[in-house]
C-alpha cells in the first residue's frame, strides 16, 4: 500500500481538505487540483527561505499557506473541513489532546483525520520508551506549548543506523549515538534560557501502542474521535485515520498490551539473530513465540530420539 496515494484517494470523495503543514513535500498539492487548504507556521516565501537554508534545493512543492498559525484552535471559526492531513506530525506537538480535539472542532460529522506515524523502531527514536496515556494528559493538564524533557529526550536517545535517521525493518543494524553529552546540554541550556519552541520529537509510538494511546484517551472521553482506518508500518511508517463516527470495534486492552511488548522486542537485533537461525532451520518466523516454541519442539523431538537410541542400545 501506498499511504500517500491512500490519502489522496480519500481526499477524492471529500469536497474540503486541511493539510497541516506540508512545507516541501505535500500529499495533497493544490497544483494537482486537490481542494485544499494549507496551514503552516510560516509564509510560503518563509518556508522557501527556511528549507533553502536546509539545503533543500528544489522548493517549486511550497504552495502558497492560507493560515499562518501554530494554534489550530484559532481557525474554529472558518467552515469546517472533510478531511484533515498531518503527516509526521502528531509526534511533535506538544500537547497531543489538545491537536487531536483542535482537529475534531474543524471536521464535520463525517470528517477524517489522516495521519502517518513515525514507527520508533525504525527511527532515531529506536532506544526511547513510548508515550504513554498518563504522560499525554499531563501535557495537556499543564497546556504545554513547548518541548523541554521531550527535547532532552529527543537529544539524549537519539540514534543513527547506517548513518541515516530512518530505516525499514530489513536494514542491519549498524548503530551509534550521536549526541554527546556537552551537545545534549548545550540544547538543554539553550531550552531552559529562552521561551522559544524548539521542534523534537515529543512522542514516540509502535503502531499498537498507537492504537492503545487513542482507544485509552476516547475511554476517557479526552477525545472525542475514535482510531477508523489503519495499516501497519510501511518502511518506517505506519497509517491511521481517526474519525467521529468510527465502527470499529474496541480492542482487548491486554491483547493490545501483549502485542505492544512483541513489537518492541521483534525490532532488537537479538530478535534479528533468532529470525535469521530460523530462517536457516526452515521456522516461519511470524513471532517471536512461534520460534521459541518451534525451538522448543525440537529440543524435545532431538531429546526423546537421545532416548530412544539408548534405550535400544541398552543390554
Amino acid at each position: 500500500m501506498d499511504f500517500r496515494q491512500h490519502i489522496r484517494n480519500i481526499a477524492q470523495h471529500r469536497q474540503r481538505a486541511l493539510e497541516i503543514g506540508p512545507s516541501y513535500n505535500p500529499i495533497l498539492p493544490k497544483k494537482d487540483g486537490f481542494r485544499v487548504f494549507v496551514v503552516d507556521h510560516a509564509t510560503q516565501q518563509e518556508l522557501i527561505e527556511k528549507y533553502r537554508a536546509f539545503g533543500v534545493t528544489d522548493t517549486s512543492n511550497i504552495e502558497s499557506v492560507d493560515f499562518v498559525t501554530i494554534d489550530l484552535s484559532t481557525l474554529r471559526g472558518e467552515e469546517k473541513f472533510d478531511l484533515i492531513v498531518a503527516s509526521h506530525l502528531i509526534e511533535h506537538t506538544p500537547d497531543l489532546i489538545k491537536f487531536i480535539n483542535d482537529c475534531s472542532a474543524l471536521l464535520t460529522d463525517a470528517g477524517t483525520l489522516a495521519l502517518l506515524v513515525p514507527d520508533k523502531r525504525y527511527c532515531f527514536d529506536a532506544f526511547r520508551p513510548l508515550s504513554t496515556p498518563g504522560a499525554v494528559l499531563d501535557s495537556h493538564l499543564h497546556r504545554q506549548t513547548r518541548h523541554v524533557g521531550g527535547l532532552l529526550d529527543h537529544y539524549s536517545y537519539f540514534v543513527r543506523n547506517n548513518g541515516q535517521m530512518a530505516w525499514g525493518d530489513q536494514q542491519p543494524f549498524a548503530l551509534e549515538a550521536i549526541h554527546s553529552t556537552e551537545i545534549c546540554r548545550s540544547a538543554l541550556d539553550q531550552c531552559l534560557a529562552s521561551d522559544t519552541y524548539t521542534d523534537a520529537h515529543k512522542w514516540v509510538f509502535t503502531p499498537s501502542s498507537f492504537r492503545f494511546l487513542i482507544q485509552e484517551l476516547a475511554d476517557y472521553q479526552l477525545i472525542d474521535m475514535r482510531l477508523d482506518q489503519y495499516h501497519d508500518t510501511l518502511g518506517f511508517e505506519f497509517f491511521a485515520t481517526l474519525s467521529h463516527q468510527s465502527s470499529r470495534d474496541s480492542e482487548n486492552k491486554l491483547a493490545l498490551l501483549q502485542e505492544i511488548q512483541r513489537e518492541e522486542v521483534w525490532a532488537t537485533p537479538l530478535a534479528r539473530i533468532i529470525r535469521e537461525a530460523a530462517a536457516e532451520l526452515g521456522i516461519e518466523a511470524s513471532s517471536i513465540e512461534v520460534v521459541a516454541e518451534e525451538l522448543v519442539q525440537r529440543a524435545r523431538q532431538q531429546e526423546l530420539s537421545r532416548s530412544a537410541l539408548t534405550d535400544s542400545a541398552a543390554p
